[in-house]
């Protein structure tokens, strides 16, 4: 996950993982495809291994969100 994905507290990032991960189960259900266990095992421990980046650039979801919406 990139920073500027990352929200301010821990309960606001891992609910955007969580959301991300179902957003990937349902756009690959359109194609009548599942998200294995492993898949999603990956994704988290990928989140979890960038926490120290996240951590580091002191990204908070209120300016990442500005930058988002200022594209």
């Amino acid at each position: 996950m990139c920073p500027s994905a990352s929200g301010e507290s821990d309960g606001l990032v891992t609910h955007k993982l969580d959301k991300a991960i179902e957003v990937a189960r349902r756009v690959m259900a359109r194609w009548k495809m599942t998200l294995s266990d492993v898949a999603d095992a990956l994704f988290r421990k990928t989140f979890e291994l960038a926490r120290k980046e996240r951590d580091a650039a002191d990204i908070s979801g209120q300016r990442a969100g500005r930058r988002i919406r200022g594209r």
